[in-house]
């Protein structure tokens, strides 16, 4: 069992990566056409605490620091971006400063005063910490347009009542929140909701708490293909080292996604992105995307975000690496 739990991974490295891609897709999806379905197979509960507190005696400050996953993930792209700003360098790129000005509007609303808010989603205003980071359907819900139907499924009834009071808030009147099976309905909903001709976006995320998990993924996504070939779909996949027990598992879940669509003729391209951040356990992620927008794969390229992200998310000195398989 990979034993993944949204609330303490939160913004480790692997969110990171299928958040900025997320959101890059998102616009690019959007810049192509008007109306869209976007499909979340496994939303969470929209928003994370990602920091905490120490107590201390006396008359000592309380002492402030990131949870564990966020510590590998979104506090060390936020440092660098505080520093490149600080250094008046453009290091820190465009496809990433989108997905940081997401992050920092998530963290001005539900931490900081009215006043405040627009100073920090505009950087005038210096944050030492982050305190919240947002799930797949914030980001989505924040990006979204009017003219977009948001489908998100939660199969965790404590998680699906949080996300649905957390979703208020954005007051999207073509938002449906499912207490379902994401992997199970998803497919059904996207044949639904596309007959008309919309076009649709699918984020598939699950946890891969079990092995059996992988073949509902290739399952799942073999469905939504058969209805409709120009679906696009994010699929995320952990990485692991090559010595890990569940290593295979994820190589063969791979390669079956690209068997896949290397069978169905109406696919127009697919895109593998592979992060690899460290030398010990899960040591990275991949990104698996079917039917990428026209100029996401080029975008990608030319932004240089994928070096950048290798770099400052490197655990392990001289193990970072990254590859795009773009066919």
């Amino acid at each position: 069992m990979l034993e993944y739990c949204h609330s303490s991974k939160a913004g480790n490295h692997g969110d990171v990566l299928k958040h900025i891609l997320w959101k890059l897709l998102l616009t690019e999806k959007q810049n192509e056409t008007n109306g869209l379905l976007i499909v979340d197979t496994h939303a969470g509960n929209g928003r994370y605490v990602i920091s905490s507190s120490s107590a201390q005696k006396g008359d000592q400050e309380e002492v402030f620091y990131y949870c564990k996953g966020a510590r590998s993930g979104i506090a060390k792209v936020f440092e660098q971006q505080q520093k490149d700003q600080k250094d008046n360098a453009n290091e820190t790129h465009s496809v990433v400063r989108d997905y940081l000005r997401v992050v920092l509007q998530v963290h001005a609303k539900y931490c900081c005063t009215d006043n405040d808010q627009e100073k920090i989603i505009l950087s005038k205003t210096k944050i030492s910490l982050l305190s919240l980071y947002p799930g797949s359907p914030l980001l989505t819900q924040i990006a979204g347009r009017p003219c977009e139907e948001h489908v998100f499924f939660e199969m965790n009834e404590s998680h699906y009542q949080d996300l649905k009071e957390v979703l208020k808030d954005f007051n999207h009147s073509s938002t449906k929140i499912h207490n379902q099976n994401g992997l199970e309905m998803g497919p059904a909903a996207i044949q639904q909701n596309t007959s008309a001709g919309k076009e649709c976006l699918c984020l598939i995320d699950p946890p891969y708490e079990t092995d059996d998990e992988c073949q509902e993924v290739l399952t799942a996504v073999g469905q939504i293909l058969r209805t409709n070939s120009c679906v696009s779909l994010m699929i995320w996949i952990p990485s692991f080292v090559n010595n890990h027990p569940r290593n295979e598992l994820f190589l063969d879940l791979l390669s079956s996604l690209k068997s896949l669509t290397a069978s169905m003729m109406s696919i127009c391209s697919t895109l593998l992105i592979s992060l690899q951040i460290s030398n010990k356990g899960m040591n990275g992620s991949h990104v698996f995307i079917i039917n990428p927008p026209s100029k996401f794969h080029s975008i990608l390229e030319s932004s240089q975000t994928l070096p950048w992200l290798a770099q400052t998310l490197e655990q392990d000195a001289g193990c970072s690496s990254y590859n795009i398989d773009y066919q």
